[in-house]
């Protein structure tokens, strides 16, 4: 059944589908192929912005399934993405090969779904639908977000009278539109309030392993990975609670921030 079958049996027109977006929005989709020991498996994980309109809310994602059918699966709370916005998840592993199974790659065609105070609002990709295919890895339909970021103290070991230091360190990813081939991507970032801030540059990736999969860049969905790392003299205090950071990136003359939503990204600085 296609999508806009779909759409009138549930009394709503692709146009109003349309109008209604704005309150939800895609953010990132990684769709991958593992393999291990003659297995294989294939991961799936959805990520969407809501305004976060009401306390009682219903988040889904609406795809086409293997049997071509569509269906809805309900997406789960992560947590706040700046003043009044949510982060809302899908994520699955299906089996594709194994003692038991035999079953297809899914190509993940797909639409957002966000019913909140007896409204529906929708995002539909401008009425073409969302297509992430399997094993293309990670998409975004903005210029830059962030994947992950993670931020350790330096702290002293002692492992049965093996003796050491490790040094503090910050590191983040971003998946990113591939917008040109010239492109910069900059990191602005503190440990202490911007009472000291830091700018410096992530790095290109040519492939990315997660868990047994690889995918190299820019992927089938034109997107890039990046990344950013640094064990430097700033990152060695020991009484840092939080990093706080905005992203830059510079392509073909236009300049894109992601700063989530005028609120900083704040990843906590874990001590052992």
């Amino acid at each position: 059944m296609k999508l806009s079958q779909a759409i009138i049996a549930l009394g709503l027109s692709l146009s109003a589908i349309a109008a209604q977006a704005e309150p939800i929005e895609l953010n990132k989709v990684d769709n991958r192929m593992h393999s291990k020991y003659g297995f294989s498996w294939q991961t799936i994980e959805v990520e969407a912005i809501v305004d976060n309109l009401a306390f009682d809310k219903s988040v889904q994602l609406y795809f086409e399934d293997e049997t071509q059918n569509w269906v809805t699966a309900d997406m789960t709370y992560q947590g706040d993405a700046g003043p009044g916005k949510e982060i809302w998840k899908y994520n699955v592993s299906r089996t594709i090969t194994g003692p038991y199974s035999n079953n297809a790659p899914l190509d993940l065609r797909f639409v957002l779904k966000y019913d909140v105070n007896g409204q529906t609002y929708w995002d539909n990709n401008d009425g073409q639908n969302y297509l992430v295919t399997a094993g293309s890895g990670e998409y975004s339909p903005k210029p830059i977000v962030l994947n992950s970021a993670y931020a350790h103290a330096p702290y002293d070991y002692n492992y049965n009278g093996n003796t050491g230091h490790v040094n503090g360190y910050f590191n983040a990813q971003f998946i990113l539109q591939n917008l040109g081939y010239s492109k910069d991507v900059e990191v602005h970032y503190t440990f202490d309030n911007w009472v000291h801030k830091y700018v410096a540059a992530a790095q290109f990736t040519s492939g990315v392993f997660e868990g047994y999969s690889y995918v190299t860049y820019p992927n089938a969905n034109n997107a890039e990975v990046w990344t950013f790392y640094t064990n430097g003299s700033e990152a060695q205090s020991t009484t840092a609670n939080t990093v706080e950071f905005a992203v830059k990136y510079t392509v073909e003359g236009a300049t894109y921030w992601n700063n989530n939503n005028g609120a900083n990204f704040k990843v906590p600085v874990v001590y052992n």
